[in-house]
């Protein structure tokens, strides 16, 4: 098993392109199908928000920001929880660390 970068503000996550990653976005949340792992992800609103925001050019602190403006919260406040998000998705095979 191969250890995964760190998660930091200067990290560019992407949306897997694995062609065994299927995922569609319903009702604000995304719903994501790992066939190489057999694992169904059910992403909730916030969630899904950051995985939509995984495009391979929007870095983690542009991320943080963008979020952090959009609920009307301090940066710091967030940051941890969208580092742990990001630690989980990678993990879990749904966006690739660069």
């Amino acid at each position: 098993m191969s250890t995964l970068p760190e998660v930091t503000p200067d990290v560019v996550p992407e949306r897997s392109g694995a062609p065994t990653l299927e995922w569609v976005e319903v009702d604000r949340e995304v719903v994501a199908w790992n066939a190489e792992r057999e694992e169904l992800h059910r992403l909730d609103p916030i969630a899904s928000l950051v995985f939509l925001l995984c495009d391979g050019v929007t870095s983690v602190r542009v991320t943080i920001e963008e979020l952090a403006a959009t609920f009307e919260q301090p940066a710091d406040r967030i940051r941890a929880d969208v580092l742990t998000l990001l630690t989980g998705l990678a993990r879990d095979g749904l966006v690739v660390l660069r």
